[in-house]
């Protein structure tokens, strides 16, 4: 009895898939929710590091 690569390939593939759907998955919605996330704290920093100079000046941002 032989055993045949392209067999060894399929079965390896078939191990490897729902390891992968199963963590990849998570994976990539965790990136794309710190991404998010990062653009809001780099907004909210800006804006609490501009808070004292505006109280200061008593001028609102004009956006």
């Amino acid at each position: 009895m032989t055993v045949h690569p392209e067999g060894e390939v399929k079965k390896k593939v078939d191990q490897i898939l729902p390891f992968v759907s199963e963590i990849g998955f998570p994976i990539i919605v965790t990136l794309y929710l710190l991404h998010r996330i990062e653009t809001k704290l780099d907004t909210l920093n800006e804006t609490l590091v501009e808070l004292p100079i505006r109280l200061r000046e008593g001028i609102p941002k004009s956006d």
